[in-house]
């Protein structure tokens, strides 16, 4: 398990940060010199917008984001009551639990649609490599589940079983964000080439669209949050979105949405409740 875990000094590749992947190893798995392989994840003729913001990316990127900001949570909790003894209050138990069960809901719904739309998609013209097709999902989903539940089950308070369970929560969770990363960054490094080679943006965004489609809201804005106006500007339009729908509508009720989140993950991370503006 350690050796599967070392994380390599972090090599940038447009759009991807190679953390646990070699690249010469990307390479061979792709049949690609480094050359073709940043050509492939820049933008070109069949591709007006780089790998960077591509739908796959960006879900990905919305999962990063997350787990960051419950990482800070978990590490402040954990620091104030297992370390400073300080009592956990109810506050942060609801704030947590209200975070885990969106980020639970969200991954779900991204592997379903990898599992059932993306990847026999992508099997019609390529065969992927088994680092991507072949990852143990049981044991994610498992360990996703797992965090969950702990989760579900914190409750306020300064007792010895407290301080359990907030020192396991905090640990599973560790390991479930290096497996996720890890795996999402095989993803990125060995798919992300491969769909952008053997598919035009045309054909994906067919994909991409329907899927967009079957969101609510509230994924929508999770999907867009870690973007600055301008890329979700330019992701909007990508999806056939009016610009004046956009500036009536959506960016302002996005907008709401990210300050409501941000400002949980704020509090979390610190440890305080903020004062709200009269």
């Amino acid at each position: 398990m350690k050796a599967a875990l070392t994380r390599l000094k972090p090599a940038l590749i447009p759009g991807v940060s190679l953390e646990f992947t070699r690249l010469d190893q990307a390479l061979d798995a792709l049949c690609m010199s480094h050359i073709d392989l940043l050509k492939t994840l820049q933008v070109s003729p069949a591709w007006p917008y780089p790998a960077a913001l591509d739908g796959w990316k960006l879900a990905h990127d919305a999962i990063r984001y997350d787990m960051d900001a419950i990482m800070a949570a978990l590490e402040t909790s954990n620091s104030s009551v297992v370390t400073r003894r300080r009592p956990l209050p109810d506050w942060q138990v609801q704030l947590l639990k209200s975070l885990m069960r969106s980020f639970y809901h969200h991954v779900h719904r991204q592997i379903r649609h990898k599992r059932c739309t993306l990847f026999p998609w992508l099997a019609t013209r390529v065969i992927l490599p088994p680092k991507i097709m072949d990852y143990d999902e049981p044991t994610l989903m498992a360990l996703l589940d797992r965090v969950r539940a702990l989760c579900e089950n914190l409750n306020p308070g300064a007792s010895a079983s407290v301080k359990m369970a907030v020192g396991e929560l905090h640990a599973a969770f560790m390991v479930l964000r290096t497996l996720m990363r890890q795996q999402m960054e095989r993803e990125e490094v060995l798919g992300l080439p491969l769909l952008r080679k053997f598919f035009t943006a045309r054909e994906a965004a067919v994909v991409e669209k329907k899927r967009v489609s079957q969101m609510k809201f509230a994924e929508l804005a999770w999907l867009l949050r870690p973007l600055a106006e301008a890329e979700k500007r330019a992701t909007l339009t990508r999806l056939g979105i009016p610009g004046l729908v956009q500036t009536l509508v959506l960016l302002p009720a996005l907008r709401r949405a990210d300050r409501a989140v941000l400002r949980a993950h704020r509090e979390l991370a610190s440890g305080e409740r903020l004062r709200r503006k009269q």
